[in-house]
């Protein structure tokens, strides 16, 4: 309920929605996926565990070729997002985070990841 009504309408650039996919079980990898809420721009990065620092490194190689200012970013409760201070404090951005087991709060990332899962299956 803290974000932007901006962000919630969709009437502005910027606000993104992050989420990590998990590679097969024994892995440590995983892919760090951001999607844009009102262009729908996506981006994957692969992480090599589910680290902060590993999501901070990232998220640093995403921004790299981000298209814009970055407004804001949604995240859920995983224990890989715990570096939203840093993430504020690097890139000036506020984080929020959605509710538990509200995974519609970031919609859109959901369905890319759904998508992205098409090419890479569990297990892989």
């Amino acid at each position: 309920e803290m974000r932007s009504e901006s962000a919630n309408r969709r009437t502005e650039k910027g606000h993104l929605e992050m989420d990590t996919v998990r590679g097969g079980r024994g892995s440590k990898a995983a892919v760090l996926s951001i999607v844009d809420r009102v262009t729908r721009l996506m981006a994957t990065t692969k992480l090599e565990n589910l680290s902060q620092n590993a999501v901070l490194k990232g998220f640093a190689r995403l921004m790299v070729d981000f298209p814009g200012p970055v407004r804001s970013v949604t995240v859920d409760h995983g224990k890989e997002f715990s570096c939203d201070q840093a993430l504020t404090k690097r890139y000036r951005i506020p984080i929020y985070f959605c509710h538990a087991y509200h995974p519609n709060e970031r919609g859109t990332n959901e369905r890319f990841n759904r998508e992205l899962r098409y090419y890479f299956p569990k297990g892989t």
